[in-house]
């Protein structure tokens, strides 16, 4: 990817964070919110930086239409291991518990703003096939680095009621990333622009009562 086309991305996405931003934090002053509850999520996700799934055990706290989430982000590789954190805010836009009048008991929609930082993390398979297959100078290999990253993200996502306060969430947004080290001799972009696409399901530990705010 040129280096226009990361800028125009970039603006993009920070546009978009901005907007998302100020709606959200807007509807967190403007309104009162009833006591909050916590829960727990596990996601799996792939995202611009190409480092592979990237899957997340968090905790979370809504209140309201506010959900805040902070997790600890993992890698597979021969085996399982911690390779940062990361902290995502999301607002409901639409939520059957706040709405009276809404017949779509069992469908959320929501956006999103997502952090997440990288202390070490590993190139995804596929790019590291690629090297190997088209760089004819690669001195190092790419599977054994170890890289620092930063990644933010911006975008929609939806909750589908599975069965009491257990939901199925899916997530797109569009944002970059940024490697903070040097992956000099690799095709591989130290940073650029990109979606993410998240999957997981969350459990929410109490009830809350439908209800007007």
């Amino acid at each position: 990817m040129n280096t226009l086309t990361t800028s125009a991305f970039s603006k993009t996405f920070a546009f978009v964070a901005i907007v998302i931003f100020l709606i959200s934090g807007h509807s967190a002053i403007s309104k009162s919110f009833p006591t909050g509850y916590f829960g727990i999520r596990g996601s799996a996700a792939i995202a611009a930086s190409r480092f592979g799934t990237i899957y997340s055990p968090a905790l979370t706290y809504q209140s309201g239409r506010n959900t805040m989430s902070f997790g600890a982000t993992m890698q597979k590789k021969d085996k399982f291991s911690l390779s940062g954190f990361q902290l995502t805010y999301e607002f409901t836009l639409l939520d059957p518990l706040l709405h009276s009048d809404c017949n779509l008991e069992w469908f959320e929609l929501y956006s999103f703003l997502h952090l997440g930082y990288h202390n070490r993390v590993f190139l995804g398979k596929q790019v590291c096939d690629e090297e190997n297959i088209c760089n004819k100078e690669l001195k190092t290999d790419p599977a054994q680095l170890k890289l620092k990253a930063i990644e933010g993200y911006a975008g929609f996502g939806f909750r589908v009621k599975l069965y009491k306060n257990l939901k199925w969430f899916n997530v797109i947004g569009i944002g970059g990333y940024d490697v903070l080290g040097s992956t000099k001799g690799l095709f591989y972009s130290n940073y650029s622009a990109g979606i993410m696409v998240k999957t997981g399901l969350s459990y929410q530990f109490e009830k809350r009562q439908r209800g007007s705010y």
